[in-house]
Order: structure tokens, then sequence, then C-alpha cells
């Protein structure tokens, strides 16, 4: 989670009780969305393991699903022999590719040969070790504006019971500051978007 229920009584100045569980579902909520924005990549640090890509003789590249890549954990490229349904795994060395940590991204240093269903795997750290400032305080920022709204203007159904609403919408994530934050963190390859 991007943010937690301590963080935005803080930021929105409530004192009692009476609105956690609200909070709490708009703190999944948020972060789904903003995760979401960034290509559903996850943002605090984890560890992935065996996560398998197949091989395409045109592409030397491989985009990791998450990034920034860290060195919590060795990174490691493995290369499937075998079968799909019993498959050998062999690790490249470290001279075989290179690691652009930052856009999420392993360049081998040459191309493959044949197209391999499942044939490459990967096992790595990614994601930051605390979640920055600028993302934590706009998840922040959509939550309070979202509880302080007090209308059904996004809204699709809401419990006054158990403090349940689903958003259709959360229209103060569409604001420059909340887009600006957003475009910081997404994928760039080569100083690009993709």
């Amino acid at each position: 989670m991007l943010t937690t229920l301590a963080k935005v009584k803080l930021y929105a100045g409530i004192t009692g009780s009476d609105q956690d569980a609200l909070i709490t579902q708009l703190i999944d909520e948020v972060s789904v969305y903003i995760e979401g924005q960034l290509g559903d990549r996850a943002i605090e640090e984890d560890t992935y393991t065996e996560e398998i890509y197949d091989i395409n003789p045109k592409q030397i590249e491989f985009l990791l699903r998450n990034y920034p890549i860290t060195d919590t954990e060795p990174f490691v490229a493995e290369y499937r022999t075998g079968s799909l349904s019993a498959p050998v795994w062999t690790a490249y060395t470290a001279d075989d590719f290179v690691i652009r940590k930052g856009a999420g991204f392993v360049e081998f240093i040459t191309r493959f040969s044949a197209y391999i269903v499942d044939g490459i795997r990967f096992t790595y750290s990614a994601g930051y070790a605390t979640v920055p400032a600028d993302l934590e305080l706009i998840a922040n920022k959509i939550i309070v504006d979202e509880l302080n709204s007090g209308s059904s203007s996004g809204i699709k159904s809401e419990s006054l019971e158990g403090h349940s609403r689903t958003y259709a919408d959360l229209e103060s994530a569409k604001s420059s500051e909340v887009i600006a934050v957003i475009n910081k963190y997404q994928r760039k390859v080569y100083g690009f978007p993709i």
C-alpha cells in the first residue's frame, strides 16, 4: 500500500476512528489505482522469483514487470532447455547481459536464434525500500479529497453501516499535480515513456 491509516488521518487532521474502515478501503482503492496507472507494477520493494518470458529471435531486451531493479537479491537470468513439462534451467553468466536498473530491463549482448515459448526466466528484486514521498503524498491527497467530497460524485454505490463505497472514478486523481507525479514514475526506456 502507498500509505497507511495513520498517515492519512494525520494528513487529514482526523483524530477519531469512526471513518477508519472507509479510509482503509480508500487506501486499497487508491493504491490499486495509482499502481495501475504505473503499469500494474508494485511500488514497494519485493523479490520476484522465476518470472518467465518467451524468447523472440528479433529481441535482445526484456522489460521486466517490476522496476527499478535493486541489489537486495542477486539478479539471476536462466534459459530453458528440455521440454515445457520438464524444463531444465541453466544460468547465464553476468557477461551475457546488461541490467538497466532504473528502467527495469535486461539487454542481452547477442540476439537469440529461435522463438522459444517460456524460454527465459528471471529472479530479481525491484521496487522502492520505502514508498517515495511524492507518491505517498498524492495517495493521501486523493484519499482526503474523496473523504471531503461529501457528495455522490464519482461514487457507483455506497453503504452507511459498513462505510463501504465503490468508486467509478477518482476525480481528484486527474489533477495536474497527481498526473505529474505519476508521469515521473512511469517506465521510460531511452527517455521515452512506454
